[in-house]
């Protein structure tokens, strides 16, 4: 009996900290860079905590110092039936405003010269002249947001088998999202050992304000003024890119949870996306610079869009390690490695030290780095030489000066605290502080604050 109750522990101890640290519970899922956030002191509370009906709400702020700010609420429903099946829905708000980075060049000077064109539908792509009081071209401001809804179904198929069928809806006013998720759960060893394969698919479709722009598949060479400039700005082309344009991404997961002992457990993860269709992001412009080689100056004489391949590739390796020493302390670890067939590499540690102040309190201190390389096509301008006598007066087939493809480095630290009943009632506040340094570009270094509500009740 005793070995058998002693195994009961292990295995719940298996399915509770699995799904934890695979992201199951809501309020994890909202913690981005901050996971796991109903860890409990033993094995047995976590294990008498996961299975409840639960309920849960949060509020999540994100503020980009001078950009983007973005205000994310979150409600999640889980219920367990007396068969084992449990059900989940997940509904997501999110408000999103400010100024984003649009590709073009970070002018520093008072006045330049710069064009405004006029597409055939009537949008305007202006480079207006940047003054001292309003130097600020390279930034587009916007107003957005965003709803999407999550639902998902797990069944247990055998004793130590069971499946999760997922669904997710996701609408903006320029992008709606559609996808279907399953993945199949095997349990052996004693329920020590757990091994997860999974598919997902996803078809979405771009509907960008203006249109889609051709980007540089149509440069044409001006021998007047010597530039190249894209001919989807003819307002005689053919308007069909004005039409929404669409992809679809693929995903597969395989990953192993193996229990080392009572207190400690390791987990390894393998995905691969494939996506395939619309990859351009239809907002991001290029800057087109004239180099005059007698005084070396340059100037923006006109911007293009970005354009991007219409296949990627995707690849990620995770490993995590967690241990619970006592009742006092718990410590996670992990390491991410990401590579894709555009030839960006990124390297992410994250580390999580969480000490419990008696059986209600807990504080968690929280560290993240992250260093990502720059795409195969990543170029922050194109520079044209005032006199160009070459035979070449085509444009490149693939660009991007896209911060978001460009070499990086992100830190991340922060704090977060949380107070929990025996009911399974919680609160947690966390608060962080990102860091992004941009390694060869143009932009001024970015600071981010991040503060988040959750509050939990089980029922």
């Amino acid at each position: 009996m005793q070995l058998r109750k002693k195994a009961s522990i292990r295995s719940k101890l298996a399915i509770a900290t699995s799904s934890l640290l695979i992201g199951i519970t809501s309020a994890d899922a909202e913690e981005t860079t901050s996971p796991n956030q109903e860890e409990r002191n033993t094995g047995s509370s976590i294990a008498e905590s996961v299975f409840n009906d639960k309920f849960s709400v949060s509020n999540l702020i994100y503020d980009e110092e001078d950009r983007v700010n973005v205000i994310k609420i979150q409600t999640q429903a889980t219920n367990e039936f007396d068969n084992g099946d449990r059900v989940k829905a997940n509904f997501i708000y999110d408000t999103m405003s400010g100024a984003s980075p649009n590709g073009r060049v970070v002018s520093s000077s008072s006045s330049t010269n710069l064009v405004t064109f006029t597409t055939a539908s009537g949008s305007t792509f202006q480079t207006e002249s940047a003054t001292e009081s309003s130097n600020k071209t390279w930034l587009t401001g916007f107003e957005d947001s965003r709803k999407a809804l999550n639902l998902e179904w797990e069944h247990n198929l055998f004793s130590q088998t069971k499946a999760i069928l997922g669904g997710a809806a996701s609408y903006e006013n320029d992008y709606t999202s559609y996808g279907a998720s399953v993945k199949l759960q095997f349990d052996f060893n004693q329920r020590q050992t757990s091994i997860s394969l999974g598919s997902s698919i996803d078809r979405d479709e771009v509907k960008p304000i203006g249109g889609i722009p051709d980007g540089t598949k149509k440069l044409w060479y001006d021998e007047t003024t010597q530039q190249f400039l894209p001919g989807w700005l003819d307002i005689n082309n053919d308007i069909s890119h004005f039409k929404p344009a669409e992809k679809i991404v693929i995903n597969y997961y395989a990953g192993i949870t193996q229990i080392l002992n009572r207190r400690s457990l390791f987990q390894f993860n393998f995905s691969q996306g494939d996506e395939d269709g619309y990859l351009t992001d239809p907002y991001k412009q290029i800057s087109i610079v004239i180099f005059d080689s007698n005084s070396g100056d340059q100037t923006e004489s006109a911007t293009i869009t970005e354009q991007r391949p219409d296949t990627r590739t995707t690849n990620s390796a995770y490993i995590k390690y967690v241990v619970v020493p006592n009742k006092l302390w718990a410590f996670h670890l992990s390491y991410r490695y990401f590579w894709d067939s555009w030839d960006i590499q990124s390297h992410t540690g994250d580390a999580k030290l969480r000490f419990n102040l008696g059986s209600k309190f807990y504080i968690q201190a929280h560290a993240r780095e992250s260093r990502q390389s720059a795409a195969n096509f990543f170029k922050t301008q194109i520079t044209v030489p005032q006199q160009d006598n070459s035979d070449d007066k085509t444009g490149p087939t693939y660009i991007s000066s896209d911060h978001r493809l460009g070499e990086q480095n992100t830190s991340t630290v922060g704090l977060k605290f949380g107070i929990h009943n025996q009911t399974g009632n919680s609160v947690s506040i966390r608060v962080e502080q990102m860091r992004q340094k941009y390694i060869n570009n143009a932009l001024p270094n970015l600071k981010v604050w991040i503060a988040q509500l959750i509050l939990s009740t089980r029922f």
